[in-house]
């Protein structure tokens, strides 16, 4: 999906949060709200912690050639 206003390109996820989770944020005086802005982290492989480091210098390389 791309976003019409920043042309920036994004991925729709539903994500639940397990009632353990709600107790533990209540126990903090803490309430989720609908629309509240959330980042969630995807794990998506496994990767050693050299790949971990070298990773923001890789992703740099393989943009700095592209013409868009």
């Amino acid at each position: 999906m791309t976003d019409p206003t920043t042309k920036q390109a994004y991925y729709q996820a539903r994500v639940e949060i397990k009632p353990e989770g709600v107790k533990e944020l209540s126990k903090h005086d803490l309430e989720l709200v609908q629309g509240m802005p959330a980042e969630v982290s995807i794990k998506t492989g496994e990767r050693t912690f050299l790949q971990y480091l070298l990773q923001p210098i890789t992703n740099m390389f393989n943009h700095a050639f592209n013409e868009d």
